[in-house]
């Protein structure tokens, strides 16, 4: 089956009888093929990463039971999802907003924070390679064998 998408991200509850849709979208990511697929929760974990099995298939990361207090941690799986596949297109889907009150502000905000964390971090790392420029300049300027100084400040 030819899809659009390159990987998918996936929100799901562990309450039972809910997110049949989801899983049937995420079995076209994970074996390539429409059909129902049931998913559980990966038992002590709330994330779970599915590669590519095959020409047919794509990676996808599915979240379980995202509020608040997760939003960062799944930030962070989806950044490092992100950083080791990276698609060129990705497909969001999760359960009903019916079924799971505030699941797309949520959702939202773990792509926000897996984002804006990656944002910081190029941002660090451009301040620290100018500050590290500037120190090499600084330092550069070394004074004359002799005069007392090793290096002018």
């Amino acid at each position: 089956m030819k899809h659009s998408s390159d990987a998918m991200a996936a929100f799901l509850t562990s309450k039972e009888g809910t997110g049949a849709g989801t899983m049937m979208t995420c079995n076209i990511f994970i074996n390539g093929r429409l059909a129902a697929l049931q998913m559980k929760k990966p038992e002590g974990s709330d994330v779970k990463i599915y590669r590519p099995k095959n020409r047919s298939s794509r990676p996808a990361i599915v979240m379980w039971d995202v509020t608040p207090e997760k939003v960062k941690a799944f930030g962070v799986h989806l950044r490092r999802f992100l950083w080791r596949y990276r698609p060129k297109s990705l497909m969001f889907a999760g359960n009903c907003e019916s079924t799971f009150p505030g699941l797309a502000e949520l959702g939202s905000n773990v792509v926000l924070a897996a984002l804006q964390e990656e944002g910081a971090k190029q941002k660090e790392e451009a301040h620290s390679k100018e500050v590290d420029d500037s120190d090499k300049d600084r330092h550069r300027e070394v004074s004359k064998p002799g005069d007392g100084a090793s290096l002018k400040q």
